[in-house]
């Protein structure tokens, strides 16, 4: 796949200004006072309606295609355009030869791309095709990548439980579960408590990517055009458009501007119909009597079908009534298509997330738990931290923001944001009759797990 390279290369922040949210702060998405268009102007200018006063469309004295290209338009046979009371004809040419012989049969609902030179050259987008190709995003100012923060928030601090809420949470656990024993977290003992902290990073990476493509849709002849007669078709990269919502995954996509035209449909020829998928054209449905072969086997003898007389067809087409057409999916009957460069933006939050082992608890326990956020920060480019008490979460967020750097190619940083997340945990150790047991009270909602509580009556309980 052909990467299309950006044609300014600008980085985001800005270089030099490092240290912005986003977008900068007190500037809106465009600038304050710049809409599309700009301020003042009409979209179209003002006294100009489409196509411009005095100007028919197609240009006066040309037909369309111009003449001596092919098939005039609209077709021969009294049909004009849009076609008699509007929009698509509700029926189609009574005679299925009057359309343009060759014309497509409608066996598929997809579309098929038009034949090379079809469509309009517009300047910038000479390599665009009918897929969706990434565009490199611009270039990155590598002095605004990762500065240290003087100033950085120190963490916070766990609290631990007392011997009585860690016994009520156990019992208030075993109450809601069927397959635990109440007796043992009801008269047990305990002997000692533990009370420790477990640890969870995250690192968000917050992207963009564009990739640009050929569109079409059905002209009604009733919608407004932007064509290249609007102005120049901006560059991918500099059209302006927000993500609704940071570190959130989202989509959209928008009609690039002055890019659209109007073309004669290519897979009916501007004839609105194409050949009937169900009969073949033929008009008729097979016959049901003997399937369309023709004739029937009555013992050992075969004798033509009484039901069609032999010719295997029977009764008019129900798709196309009979005409041997039937209306172009492509273009919905309208004859004509608007083409577009279409833009596809792909916001992406790529998270990666890192749990120091300090417990026996398991790590599938620990993401389930909520914690405290005990760090949390936010920048184009982050700095990896340097003051976590834990020299493990040190050295994957170095690690990580190193990883993230060259992971995304066609995609353009937007944000990073870590947290650092403090889960309390207190171990406790039982006796309870002749069995003696532990168990963890997690997470500020004070989650339990327990791997040899001594009253499970089913195999394969765990904790929830």
């Amino acid at each position: 796949m052909e990467l299309q390279p950006a044609s300014q290369p600008h980085g985001y922040p800005p270089a030099g200004q490092g240290g912005q949210g986003y977008p900068p702060s007190g500037q809106g998405y465009p600038p304050s006072g710049q809409g599309y268009p700009p301020s003042g102007k009409e979209y179209p200018p003002s006294g100009q309606g489409y196509p411009p006063s005095g100007q028919g469309y197609p240009p006066s004295g040309q037909g369309y295609p111009p003449g001596g290209q092919g098939h005039s338009y609209p077709p021969s046979a009294g049909q004009g355009y849009p076609p008699s009371n509007q929009g698509p004809s509700a029926s189609v040419p009574s005679n299925p030869t009057n359309a343009p012989q060759g014309a497509a049969d409608d066996s598929t609902m997809q579309p098929f791309e038009p034949p090379p030179g079809f469509l309009d050259n517009i300047p910038g987008y000479d390599s665009i095709t009918f897929d969706d190709i990434p565009l490199l995003p611009p270039k990155e100012d590598d002095g605004s990548r990762g500065v240290e923060p003087k100033n950085r928030t120190p963490f916070a601090v766990a609290k631990a439980i007392s011997q009585e809420e860690a016994k009520a949470a156990l019992v208030e656990y075993v109450n809601s579960n069927c397959c635990y024993g109440k007796a043992a977290a009801q008269e047990m003992a305990i002997s000692n408590m533990t009370a420790t902290t477990a640890f969870r990073y995250t690192l968000e990476t917050f992207t963009e990517m564009r990739a640009t493509a050929w569109a079409q849709v059905p002209f009604t002849g009733n919608e407004p055009l932007d064509t290249s007669m609007n102005g120049q078709a901006p560059q991918p990269w500099d059209i302006p458009i927000m993500a609704k919502e940071k570190f959130k995954t989202e989509k959209r996509q928008m009609e690039v501007p002055h890019t659209a035209s109007v073309k004669p449909c290519h897979k009916c020829q501007g004839s609105g119909t194409v050949v009937c998928a169900t009969c073949h054209g033929q008009g008729t449905a097979q016959c049901s009597n003997c399937s369309g072969k023709g004739n029937q086997t009555v013992g050992a003898e075969t004798h033509p079908c009484t039901f069609c007389n032999g010719s295997g067809r029977k009764d008019k087409c129900g798709t196309c009534s009979g005409t041997g057409r039937a209306k172009c999916a492509q273009c919905k009957g309208y004859r004509q298509l608007k083409w577009f460069v279409q833009l596809t933006v792909t916001w992406t939050n790529h998270v990666l997330e890192f749990i120091p082992e300090r417990t026996s608890l398991p790590d599938a326990e620990v993401k389930q738990a909520t914690g405290q956020v005990a760090f949390e920060e936010e920048n184009p480019w982050l700095y990896p931290v340097n003051h976590a008490p834990d020299p493990s979460i040190i050295k994957a967020s170095a690690d990580l923001i190193e990883k993230q750097k060259k992971a995304f190619p066609n995609e353009r940083q937007l944000l990073q944001r870590q947290k650092i997340y403090i889960i309390p945990v207190t171990q406790a150790t039982c006796q309870w009759k002749e069995s003696p047991f532990s168990f963890f009270v997690f997470g500020l909602e004070n989650r339990v797990y327990s791997s040899d509580y001594p009253q499970q009556w089913c195999c394969g309980c765990t904790i929830l």
